[in-house]
């Protein structure tokens, strides 16, 4: 890519991630076509570290419920993207596998969504039991956990009444 094409594509990303951070609709809307287009375009298949701060996933809609350190969170945001706007990232970029990308590929779609991390990564989590919220600055993520979550295939019963209960207590 020539520099000055390049210097131009780092300027728009930065002046969109600017707006967007004023979280108006219409910003935001703009900012979604942005990375549809920006992501659409052929790219070299660039290979990410499988990592994960979480040891289970569970995704319904736009709202996730993650085991972080043994206890059950609701996710709220990550590296300060909230959850509900990476998972429309995840639907741009990945269509039909967006929730599975999201479980497994988390590096990758914080990547998708501007935010490169490294072996942690900052959270902000909501106890399902308690409804503390509780901010994590540097949550480790490791392959284990990746590999613990990638071995998970259907959401068990209970998970998924919480997340239906969780989206209808949101509306």
């Amino acid at each position: 890519m020539p520099e000055k094409r390049k210097q131009f594509s780092i300027k728009a990303i930065l002046l969109m991630t600017t707006l967007v951070a004023a979280s108006s609709p219409w910003w935001l809307e703009q900012y979604e076509r942005f990375l549809a287009w920006r992501l659409a375009r052929p790219v070299a298949r660039q290979a990410f570290p499988k990592l994960s701060p979480f040891t289970r996933v569970s995704v319904s809609g736009r709202a996730a419920i993650v085991e972080f350190e043994g206890e059950e969170y609701e996710l709220l945001k990550v590296e300060g993207i909230p959850t509900d706007r990476l998972m429309r990232v995840a639907e741009i970029v990945y269509e039909d596998r967006a929730e599975k990308r999201f479980r497994e590929d988390l590096v990758e779609l914080l990547n998708a969504a501007g935010k490169k991390v490294g072996s942690s990564v900052s959270l902000n989590l909501q106890s399902v039991e308690t409804g503390e919220v509780r901010s994590v600055a540097n949550a480790p993520m490791t392959h284990e956990n990746r590999q613990v979550v990638y071995g998970q295939t259907e959401l068990d019963s209970d998970s998924m009444a919480l997340l239906r209960r969780l989206e209808s207590a949101k509306k």
